[in-house]
């Protein structure tokens, strides 16, 4: 978790930073250049850990936990029903969900499926997330069955976290050092 939540605290806190760029590591992550190993991204290093340690805790959020390979598969659907609703890597996908173990999985899944995550607080006054909305133009708005149609006027197309279960994992896509992780 800690290596998980660094590299996420970083991308939040410096969104102008080339996700190759984010390091997991104690030492300062900022602007030291990370190693050839990073090249696939933030995601390609979830899934070396998922090779090297499947079986044990990713995160652990109250009651929930999820192992690294329980993760990766929760974040393969994730960005399998992306793929399916038209995300391409490059593009924006704006996650609208409460906080937990689902945020994780989802950042996850955006990540593997090569777009930018735009986080919204559900607790956000709704005409201030109806104008990020507007702003940022995501393909795809990722939220859950208790905010669906909260949104529905924004026009951005709504997938539900709980329906991705039944789609068909994706591969991770390849991304590039300058590859946007988030908005």
């Amino acid at each position: 978790l800690t290596a998980l939540a660094r590299a996420l605290a970083t991308i939040t806190a410096h969104p102008e930073v080339p996700v190759g760029a984010v390091a997991l590591a104690d030492e300062p992550a900022l602007p030291k250049p990370l190693p050839d190993t990073w090249a696939g991204g933030v995601y390609a290093r979830l899934e070396q850990r998922v090779r090297d340690a499947a079986h044990e805790p990713a995160l652990i959020v109250g009651d929930e936990s999820l192992t690294y390979g329980e993760l990766s598969a929760r974040a393969a659907l994730v960005a399998g029903a992306l793929k399916a609703a038209g995300v391409a890597p490059g593009g924006v996908v704006a996650m609208h969900l409460e906080r937990g173990v689902d945020v994780a999985i989802a950042v996850a899944g955006i990540l593997r499926a090569g777009a930018a995550w735009l986080p919204l607080d559900p607790a956000y006054p709704r005409s201030r997330t109806l104008d990020i909305l507007h702003d940022a133009k995501p393909s795809v708005l990722l939220t859950q069955r208790a905010h669906a149609e909260s949104l529905a006027e924004s026009g951005v197309r709504e997938l539900l976290l709980e329906d991705c279960a039944s789609a068909t994992p994706a591969e991770p896509v390849a991304v590039r050092p300058n590859s946007p992780a988030y908005l």
